[in-house]
């Protein structure tokens, strides 16, 4: 029978049953954490107190300490390339990149009530007291809303990429990532709103479901079109945390029990006792977060109290308990990292797991909002008959709507456009300049691989340097592409290059270093030392230069 592992941690030190005790490591940090340990992508990250944001590695390193005058709110999100967003008291957002320099910052003039949540093409929401508003992980402004009431609850990314969030009116919001809004009234107020997986027909998403959970145990299913939908048992006790993930929802009850239901059916599908290690028994006051492992499919309980896992059937893997926490740990790859009322950070190793041969760039999108689609041959043609005898009136149209930041609805219309212009030959290069122009602006790393294709079959010189700039303004590169494509670039104008395309790379390889760190900084850089000794024109090599002492600074 396999031995379970139990812990206790008292004021700092971790005993594991059957391991040597202590940490694996700890970190001085300076001063209290106040925001949730945010752990992903071998970087840890916590926001202090006395107005600093602090990151270490996972072997306890200190990556970086990024300071300023003012005091930080206790929320941090991260982005799947890893950018960190905080905010201060007076309203200062600020986007941080891998490295801890600031991507981009701007005075939303008043504060965030809720921690940001980040998208799935890493546009980032924005949550103030009767507002949301979205905006690219270049730092520009998509669209934003003005609410009825506040938010009852922390909002949370949904099936569609949207979010789904509580007022404090009794309603329930599910909002597209465009800023399409669907409202559902509700008779009392919930505790939780979970979003589960969309609704579709003929494979098509027709709309989020919500599964919403009152303080007294009752639940209730509710369609895209705020029909109520399915049977679903009564919980038998109150709510206090809760997370879904496609149809299963896991919630932590006030009586100690976990639970696992299918919203779709209602079904439990199995209830087992979260042990006081995992610091959820009897205190409804803190704050508690729990998190599925799709790959793994576990489910952990995180709280100031303690940890747990859980496997699918229920069963408990480990439990860990913490007496000296001050927030809510984090999780990543198999290590507990908590920040103690000492002002120390501290991992322990709970699970053993591979490590992979290199760092990940960033982590998989869970979806895809088909920005990147080029229109459909009918559609088209449809557009190319109205609008037959030039674009420029309504590429001014689309500047305006986009550099205005409420492109919000519009957004996957007008994105399939821009590609087609910008894709066809038989339009004017001006116009197509534009186009792509715009696609930067617009900022969605799902726009990338259309990007990167039509550079190589371009030919018109000036479309290509646009399309360079235009991979820069993105900023983000997930995957490598866009480094890649621009070291093919390099590779083919050789021995001629062109003074324009080359400045364009060496201003794009720039912006995408500082706004995304390493390790994409790092190729980069190298790609601008190459581009700075090579025997090409003196205008080429002081860009380079300069962009290279800007990253040195």
């Amino acid at each position: 029978m396999r031995k379970k592992l139990s812990a206790v941690v008292l004021f700092g030190t971790l005993t594991l049953a059957g391991a040597q005790p202590g940490p694996a490591w700890r970190q001085s940090l300076g001063g209290a954490a106040v925001s949730e340990i945010s752990a992903q992508l071998g970087a840890i990250v916590a926001v202090c107190e006395g107005g600093s944001v602090k990151a270490f590695g996972s072997s306890g390193n200190a990556f970086w300490d990024f300071k300023e005058n003012g005091r930080f709110l206790p929320f941090l999100a991260r982005s799947g390339s890893a950018a960190s967003y905080v905010c201060k008291s007076n309203g200062e957002f600020i986007a941080l990149n891998r490295a801890g320099a600031v991507q981009w910052r701007v005075n939303l003039k008043e504060p965030i009530v809720a921690p940001p949540v980040s998208g799935w093409d890493e546009r980032v929401f924005i949550f103030l007291d009767k507002k949301i508003l979205c905006w690219t992980a270049s730092g520009h402004r998509l669209w934003q809303k003005e609410l009825a009431a506040p938010f009852a609850s922390d909002p949370l990314l949904n099936a569609e990429g949207g979010i789904t969030a509580l007022l404090d009116n009794n309603t329930l919001l599910n909002i597209t990532a465009f800023g399409t809004v669907n409202e559902i009234k509700l008779y009392s107020t919930p505790a939780f709103a979970l979003p589960v997986s969309a609704s579709r027909s003929h494979g098509k998403f027709r709309g989020i479901r919500t599964l919403v959970l009152y303080g007294d145990g009752r639940l209730e299913l509710y369609g895209p079109e705020g029909e109520a939908q399915g049977n679903l048992t009564h919980l038998g006790a109150a709510p206090i945390a809760a997370a879904s993930m496609q149809d299963a929802a896991a919630i932590q009850l006030a009586s100690g029990n976990l639970v696992l239901l299918n919203a779709a059916s209602g079904e439990t599908l199995w209830k087992t006792a979260s042990r006081p290690g995992a610091g959820v028994a009897g205190n409804k006051a803190q704050k508690i977060r729990i998190q599925f492992d799709r790959q793994l499919n576990t489910i952990y309980v995180l709280s100031v109290s303690g940890a747990a896992c859980f496997s699918k059937n229920g069963e408990e893997r480990w439990n860990v308990r913490l007496e000296n926490a001050a927030v809510t740990p984090g999780f990543d790859d198999g290590v507990l990292y908590s920040s103690g009322k000492d002002w120390l950070l501290y991992a322990y190793k709970t699970e053993d797991r591979p490590k992979p041969r290199e760092a990940a760039i960033s982590l998989p999108p869970a979806g895809y909002y088909g920005l990147g689609e080029p229109p459909g041959s009918r559609e088209w043609n449809d557009f190319t008959l109205a609008y037959g005898g030039g674009y420029d009136s309504l590429l001014k149209q689309i500047g305006a709507t986009i550099r205005s930041g409420s492109i919000g609805e519009d957004e996957p219309l007008l994105a399939r456009i821009l590609i087609g212009i910008a894709r066809d030959s038989k339009i004017i290069q001006t116009e197509r300049i534009e186009a792509v122009k715009m696609l930067g602006l617009i900022g969605s790393r799902e726009t990338i691989p259309f990007l990167s294709g039509l550079v190589f079959k371009e030919t018109a010189s000036s479309v290509q340097t646009e399309i360079v700039l235009s991979l820069g303004r993105i900023g983000c590169d997930p995957r490598g592409r866009v480094l890649d494509t621009l070291s093919k670039i390099i590779e083919l104008n050789r021995p001629v290059q062109s003074e324009t395309l080359m400045t364009a790379i060496a201003a794009a390889l720039g912006n995408m270093c500082r706004f995304s760190g390493p390790p994409v900084s790092e190729r980069g850089i190298r790609l601008l030392v190459t581009i700075a000794n090579e025997p090409s024109s003196s205008i080429v090599q002081q860009r380079a230069r300069r962009e290279l002492d800007r990253l040195a600074r």
